[in-house]
């Protein structure tokens, strides 16, 4: 049985649906044509109509329930927002705004620490304002954005990937499984909550990613980062190496300063104080946080990435490195 363009054997949902339902529904459905018409025509496998006939039945619900508010009916065609061009960069190296390297923006707590935040300062170096209204992110989440601007950079006219669940697990050297599934649905709805950057006259407000559709029968995503997230990034960034990075995985605290110091050409001695602050360690003993940094500290000289590190007698931590990592300002 079909009901407009949907089957009621493929959605069961619609069997308690009514006309009037329906109706609402292929709407909805329409509207989401024209908006990613271009990707719709790039589609020869037809994944993504599946996938946004999906998305328009649960938006409807999320009406129905009260939980967004319905848009006004009929969406007509409209411009699609200015795509702002991600910086080039390699697959093994993607970019990271200098702004969530050198603050708490993905700090090194683990997802069982994460708090929320109602737009509340995260702490920073001297010069920039970051602020985060939603649930913290932690550092798997700033995995999953370099992940997804590796696939993104596919289509810088749409910065749209499409992808499966378990090709995006399989990037991020995950494992299979429900929780792992779970988790980066988690982290891609994060990904989409309101940021707010300010570096001296220049500010961004905006998330990471602008949407992500789910097929739930066919397990693939369609994720389109921000389209302005290009302006952040112009604002300053820094190619990560995901090989350095991935061989410290699991540890929030190496990889937070592997960002952090991969924003300095010449790193800076700082107090190891300084240091708990801006990676937003919940360690408030400072010698607890002493020790774990020092744990951390070599596991990051284990990758090859820093050719060693010392703490000094004032408490100053410096860092010698011993390759170039790619820095823009």
């Amino acid at each position: 049985m079909t009901k407009n363009n949907f089957s009621v054997e493929r959605y069961p949902d619609l069997k308690n649906f009514t006309d009037a339902e329906i109706a609402e529904v292929e709407q909805i459905y329409q509207n989401l044509l024209v908006e990613f018409q271009k990707e719709i025509e790039e589609d020869k496998a037809g994944v993504l109509k599946r996938v946004y006939k999906s998305s328009a039945i649960k938006k409807f619900n999320e009406i129905k329930n009260n939980q967004i508010k319905p848009e006004a009916q009929p969406v007509k065609a409209k411009s699609p927002a200015k795509i702002v061009n991600l910086p080039l960069f390699h697959k093994e190296a993607p970019p990271a705004p200098n702004a969530a390297l050198r603050s708490a923006l993905f700090p090194a707590i683990h997802s069982k620490d994460r708090k929320f935040l109602n737009n509340e300062l995260v702490a920073s170096v001297e010069g920039v304002e970051v602020k985060l209204k939603g649930e913290q992110f932690n550092q798997d989440d700033l995995e999953v954005l370099l992940a997804v601007e590796n696939e993104a950079q596919r289509n810088p006219e749409t910065l749209t990937c499409q992808i499966s669940e378990r090709g995006l697990l399989r990037l991020l050297e995950r494992t299979k499984g429900g929780n792992a599934a779970k988790a980066l649905n988690e982290s891609l709805v994060r990904l989409q909550q309101p940021v707010t950057v300010k570096i001296d006259k220049f500010s961004y407000s905006g998330g990471f990613i602008q949407h992500v559709y789910k097929d739930d029968e066919t397990k693939r995503y369609v994720i389109q980062l921000n389209p302005q997230l290009g302006v952040l990034l112009r604002s300053g960034w820094t190619a990560l190496d995901i090989n350095t990075r991935r061989q410290i995985a699991g540890k929030p605290l190496a990889l937070w300063l592997q960002g952090f110091y991969a924003t300095h050409k010449t790193p800076y001695p700082y107090k190891v104080e300084t240091l708990r602050d801006l990676s937003g360690s919940r360690t408030a003993q400072l010698f607890h946080f002493r020790a774990a940094l020092r744990r951390a500290l070599d596991d990051w000289k284990a990758t090859g990435d820093i050719q060693d590190w010392c703490i000094d007698e004032n408490d100053l931590v410096h860092i010698t490195k011993n390759k170039v990592i790619e820095h823009k300002k």
